[in-house]
């Protein structure tokens, strides 16, 4: 009867690891699982935010071009251009690294238009919009 005894712990003690190892595996694949989400997070969040980033350069280089040349800020899509230290629309659109980046203008009136900065990449957007008045 003892040996029964005896080879009933063994079992039972044999059970109990391969519960353990079985629950340390669902765990460590759930730890994997949650870190690799993060990870993808993360690197979204910081396209977003450059993309963010490019949208509000897009917004003040057009400010800038209505300060010095309200004349050049005309309706329709427009890249950008920095020459000289100078913004100037070129082109429809621009592409930096993984982002377009596109400006529409659109007349209001003789002295206002409409200004949107729309930034692509990787199948989603962002854009910014405001309303420029020929202030001079």
């Amino acid at each position: 009867m003892g040996r029964s005894i005896l080879k009933n712990n063994k079992a039972a003690i044999l059970i109990e690891i391969l519960i353990a190892i079985g629950i340390l595996i669902i765990m460590s694949s759930m730890v994997a699982n949650t870190s690799a989400t993060m990870i993808s997070s993360s690197s979204e969040s910081e396209k977003r935010l450059q993309a963010g980033a490019l949208a509000q350069e897009g917004i003040e280089a057009v400010r800038t071009i209505r300060d010095y040349q309200w004349g050049a800020v005309t309706a329709g899509n427009h890249g950008l251009h920095n020459e000289n230290r100078y913004w100037e629309f070129s082109g429809t659109s621009e592409t930096i690294g993984i982002f377009t980046r596109e400006i529409t203008i659109t007349n209001v009136d003789l002295d206002t238009k409409d200004i949107t900065v729309a930034v692509r990449w990787d199948q989603k957007s962002l854009s910014l919009s405001l309303r420029l008045t020929n202030w001079k």
